[in-house]
């Protein structure tokens, strides 16, 4: 049968009084006793001595048995383990929610139990000392033992003297201040946890800290040559500094050096080691700070020494063999020597370091060895090698080298070369007369010895030559007038005609025609008759030519991009045989065997297949200057660089051993000047002929021959 509640309560209330009625044998509950609302088999198993219904239930009596609060009914606490209603608040150990519950006031939060209010602990931190000036942050490591917020109370007591040093805040955990003078500065704090207070004062003692300096200078450092010292100053008090510099040579005694003056963050002082061999040593550098109390200075070691002179062998040297090689002029060098300490006495030694096979030059050949420049006479060609040691001292020298070359003849023409050609035996040249103002000259040399047989003046200067291939008529042009010149033992003009062109070349046919070519595109070719000077035109176009030395007749014309060979007919008349892809603005050039034809661009015509196309090039070169080739078909030609000779057999292959024979530099006052190839000729001994010029140091331009070979 089921109870009905009211019953239950009852029988719950009959329980609680049976087990208030044993509060007079036992007074406290076990210790292992069970809380309110947890299970329970019997009264003795619960705080509050009462089990009802299994569950350990609050003592609603007046003095029963607790163990805490939450044992006994409201509005009743546990007070000695006992339930009264005669007290409000809950002691010392009891359990707790709020800090109002409880009779101190303090309810601890990491164990949920009324406690005793504990003083918290004042903490400013050490006693410090600091630069004056400098804002100083107070330190706080208080705490509350009982985890209560605090509040914080600071004051400042300064020392005598000081006007503006004050607490950024009194209230703030960590306030700050600037001492303004020197001396001790009493900070006192007070925390509060809003019952109990502690108190603790700390010393901050402010000083005058004296200033910082660094200095940096070379480890070593060249005499005679200026140098920067480095410093860095500071002030941890910000005072304002005074700096200066003194320097100690070697031996002696410190010097003032700079303008003192005040200073702050980076400064410098150029600084020379004296000019003497004496000055040489250790030199020390010191920089001194002052905030009108503290002094500091620190020096730096400079170690001056002296430099080796540097050795200049000069520039490259050169001569030119003579015709006669005893008699070749003497080289000289053109030696130099720079000091960095600035010293100008120096001692000078030239030897040879090597020369060429064959050459019997020896340092003691030498002229002027022990000056600047030294001379000697070389007797092979090729490089010399010599070395010019300086010294400033004993055991401090440097040596340098210079190469003196010693290049073949060059003859001096003495007179300019606008065209060369080549009939005969002869090399027929043509230019301005230096000796007359406007006028022209025609010169006729001997292909082997290259000496002069002959020359002719004329009225105004030439442009191009023509030569017929018996090389007894020349016909020369300029930008009016055509003459033609009998070439012999004494060249003679015969005639003179105005071609109203500007002629670019020239190309002698049979013994009467010469076929004359403008510089103009478009205009047609004029046919010269030496025998009567008569000109014609024929409706042919072109800007160049080559006859054919083997055939009277037949002649080849450069007509734009196209090379043309024609033939002139004994009826006067011109018949076209052939044409090939050429190059713009080309030269031609006719074996003397007539064979193959040459151009600017590089290309090798066959003569016997009328020009169809071209069978090939000349290997290593890009494009033609000038090419000859003699009977035999052996080459030889300029390039576009014009820097170098090169020779090739009758198929067109580089010859072995020398194949290009570089053009020597013209040589003045032993100084080098690049001379460049303009013309070459087979000579009929196997030499090569070649005509260049040079711009010398004045800007003249020089010409000269050079014989290559046999």
């Amino acid at each position: 049968m089921r109870l009905p509640t009211s019953t239950k309560l009852a029988v719950a209330l009959a329980a609680l009084l049976a087990a208030a009625c044993q509060k007079d044998t036992i007074t406290a509950p076990e210790a292992s006793c069970r809380p309110t609302g947890t299970a329970c088999g019997e009264n003795t198993d619960c705080c509050s001595y009462g089990c009802v219904q299994g569950v350990c239930m609050r003592n609603p009596l007046e003095g029963g048995m607790c163990k805490n609060t939450d044992d006994c009914g409201f509005p009743r606490v546990c007070v000695a383990n006992h339930c009264t209603s005669e007290v409000q608040c809950r002691v010392d150990g009891d359990t707790c929610g709020f800090s109002n519950d409880c009779c101190s006031g303090l309810c601890r939060i990491d164990t949920n139990t009324c406690a005793p209010d504990r003083a918290p602990v004042a903490d400013a931190g050490a006693d410090a000392t600091v630069p004056r000036h400098v804002l100083f942050t107070l330190s706080n490591a208080s705490t509350d033992l009982d985890g209560t917020a605090l509040e914080y109370t600071w004051s400042l007591k300064v020392p005598v003297g000081s006007t503006t040093a004050v607490l950024s805040s009194t209230t703030a955990a960590t306030p700050s201040f600037t001492p303004d003078v020197t001396g001790p500065y009493e900070v006192t704090l007070t925390v509060s946890d809003g019952f109990l207070t502690a108190t603790d004062t700390v010393v901050v003692t402010a000083i005058n800290t004296a200033p910082a300096v660094t200095v940096t200078v070379p480890a070593t450092q060249s005499r005679n040559v200026q140098f920067t010292a480095q410093g860095t100053v500071a002030d941890a008090d910000g005072d304002p500094l005074e700096c200066s510099w003194t320097v100690t040579p070697p031996g002696g005694t410190a010097q003032p050096y700079g303008t003192p003056g005040s200073c702050r963050g980076a400064v410098s002082l150029p600084v020379t080691c004296g000019p003497t061999p004496a000055d040489e040593g250790a030199w020390v550098v010191t920089l001194a700070a002052s905030d009108g109390v503290n002094v500091t200075a620190v020096e730096k070691t400079v170690t001056c020494v002296n430099d080796a002179p540097v050795a200049e062998a000069g520039p490259a040297r050169a001569v030119n063999r003579t015709a006669t090689p005893a008699v070749t002029p003497a080289v000289t060098t053109q030696g130099s020597a720079t000091d960095r300490n600035q010293d100008t006495t120096f001692t000078w030694s030239w030897t040879v370091v090597s020369t060429p096979a064959g050459s019997g030059v020896t340092s003691g050949s030498l002229t002027g060895a022990d000056t600047a420049s030294a001379s000697f006479v070389p007797d092979a060609l090729g490089d010399y090698v010599l070395q010019a040691t300086v010294c400033d001292r004993e055991a401090s020298c440097t040596s340098d080298t210079v190469t003196v070359t010693s290049y073949p003849h060059i003859q001096d023409l003495g007179h300019e070369v606008r065209d060369a050609e080549y009939a005969a035996g002869k090399i027929v040249l043509v230019g301005a007369d230096p000796s007359v103002a406007g006028g022209g000259k025609l010169w006729v040399l001997d292909a082997s010895t290259g000496n002069e047989t002959a020359s002719l003046a004329l009225a105004t200067a030439p442009n191009v030559v023509g030569v017929l291939a018996s090389g007894a008529t020349a016909v020369v042009g300029d930008d009016v007038w055509l003459r033609v010149v009998s070439l012999g033992a004494t060249p003679a003009v015969t005639s003179s005609i105005s071609a109203n062109f500007q002629v670019s070349d020239l190309a002698a046919v049979t013994a009467r025609h010469v076929f004359v070519f403008p510089k103009t595109t478009g205009q047609w070719i004029g046919d010269l008759d030496t025998s009567n000077g008569a000109l014609t035109t024929r409706g042919v176009y072109g800007t160049a030519g080559a006859a054919d030395p083997t055939d009277p007749n037949r002649f080849y014309v450069a007509n734009g991009s196209s090379v043309e060979q024609w033939v002139l007919q004994n009826s006067g008349d011109l018949l076209h045989l052939g044409t090939a892809s050429g190059c713009t603005s080309a030269r031609l050039w006719v074996e003397q065997n007539g064979n193959h034809l040459f151009s600017t661009c590089n290309q090798i015509y066959s003569t016997a297949d009328y020009l169809s196309a071209s069978m090939g090039s000349f290997p290593g070169v890009t494009s033609v200057r000038f090419a000859h080739a003699d009977a035999s078909g052996n080459v030889a030609l300029l390039d576009t660089t014009a820097t170098a000779i090169h020779r090739y057999d009758a198929s067109f292959v580089a010859l072995p051993g020398a194949a290009t024979e570089p053009i020597p530099v013209w040589a003045e006052a032993s100084a080098p000047y690049a001379a460049q190839g303009l013309f070459v000729f087979l000579a009929p001994d196997g030499s090569r002929k070649a005509i260049v010029k040079a711009t010398l140091a004045d800007l003249t331009v020089h010409y000269g021959l050079v014989t290559f070979g046999p």
